[in-house]
């Protein structure tokens, strides 16, 4: 078992903390808090010292609680302006034997790291993903970084995560104010999308559709990575306030007949709320509500192929709205699962992006060092920095195949 690990989320609403550890490859949450005491606006921190004083009152709070000194976090990141590009890079080994260590294949990541921060400029990389590696003289592709197998030099495939610079700026200063180690920076959006698909290996490909308090993320993952993302400003709140106004009810109201009604029919008998106002007129009231929501998923799925647009995956707080799915699914005509996280401890769909922030660090096959320079070793890297094509994307009326699969089905190479 790995020490305890602590994710961080800063959002519209409050800021986060989760405490866990995973086993067996199952996620176990020690505590789960929040704060309302500081907040993004339009995702950005507005007042950096009154950031870090919520952060720091969080992890004392845990840390008496737990009876453990918590000093360092993994910090979640949105996805604003994200883009995911490809990217390849190789190195020789640095073993006397010749043997693959996580010392390459973390050169290997700061590399691409780094080169990528240069080209983009006023952007930065916020993560880094390897989805696959080669070695010299071997005609094998792994999938799970090969430590430990003989060879004079590695390569590394990776979908590189690159984002807003000033976001990254201030989120870090806030944490390193509060007298925290940043363990790993992580979108929060790739996070989810490969917590999902570790539930769902039957369902290669789909859209995430990632509904918060006052933001929506939308994902594009295909066997088992996000190749898109793209994120706008509306969520359960949204909804929350147009029933507010349009029925002139109170937000705790609203909330209320959002858990209870949601979209669904009239019964057979005659009956209204306790303000009365019938079923149907709260479920059309909902549905007005969700417009910007639909528009924004038909803009974004248009440019997939069909098969990328059968499975939506619902997820986050907006997902406990009462028959959003069943409207999602006749509304495009696909079929729409909604994720809530198995995790012993924290089943809150509130929680799902710092659980799926535990899961992602706990398996991230190259962890670093927060102090760790980037700019140890100068080697090879041939470094694409055209916006990483959809392998499903519609191309002349073709299809690309599938990623070959191991047969075996241990997803350590593919043949």
């Amino acid at each position: 078992m790995e020490k305890y690990i602590t994710t961080l989320e800063l959002t519209s609403t409050c800021i986060r903390l989760l405490v866990g550890y995973v086993y067996s490859s199952q996620v176990y949450v020690l505590h789960a808090l929040e704060s309302d005491r500081a907040h993004l606006v339009n995702r950005h921190i507005v007042d950096t010292d009154e950031m870090a004083l919520a952060i720091k009152e969080l992890v004392h709070s845990a840390s008496s609680t737990l009876g453990i000194t918590i000093d360092s976090v993994v910090l979640g990141l949105p996805s604003t302006d994200m883009k995911i590009q490809a990217a390849k890079a190789d190195t020789n080994t640095t073993d006397m034997n010749a043997m693959v260590q996580l010392f390459d294949g973390s050169n290997l990541i700061s590399m691409i790291a780094k080169q990528c921060t240069l080209a983009e400029g006023k952007q930065c990389v916020i993560g880094v993903v390897p989805y696959e590696y080669s070695l010299e003289g071997s005609n094998k592709v792994y999938k799970r970084f090969p430590i430990g197998k003989r060879a004079n030099s590695i390569s590394m495939k990776a979908d590189v995560e690159i984002g807003d610079a000033l976001i990254v700026k201030t989120y870090r200063e806030a944490v390193n104010k509060a007298g925290l180690k940043i363990l790993m920076m992580v979108n929060v959006t790739n996070a989810t999308t490969a917590y999902a698909s570790f539930f769902q290996k039957a369902k290669q490909e789909y859209i995430l559709v990632d509904i918060g308090e006052e933001y929506t993320t939308l994902g594009y993952s295909y066997d088992e990575r996000l190749f898109q993302a793209a994120e706008f400003p509306f969520g359960r709140k949204s909804v929350v306030r147009h029933l507010m106004q349009k029925l002139s009810l109170s937000e705790a109201k609203a909330e209320e007949y959002l858990r209870i009604y949601g979209i669904s029919q009239d019964p057979d008998f005659e009956f209204a709320t306790q303000e009365g106002i019938k079923v149907s007129t709260i479920a059309e009231t909902v549905k007005d509500a969700l417009k910007p929501l639909i528009e924004q998923i038909e803009q974004f799925y248009l440019s997939f192929s069909s098969s990328a647009r059968n499975l939506f995956v619902l997820s986050g707080v907006g997902s406990s709205i009462f028959g959003l799915g069943g409207f999602l699914s006749e509304r495009f005509k696909n079929t729409v699962s909604v994720f809530t996280p198995i995790a012993f401890g924290a089943r809150n769909p509130e929680y799902t992006h710092c659980l799926a922030m535990l899961k992602y660090y706990s398996d991230y096959p190259i962890k670093q060092s927060p102090n760790r320079p980037t700019d140890l070793t100068l080697t090879r890297i041939d470094l694409n920095l055209n916006a990483v094509q959809n392998p499903k994307k519609e191309k002349g009326g073709e299809e690309e195949k599938k990623p070959a699969r191991n047969p075996f089905g241990d997803g350590d190479e593919i043949l």
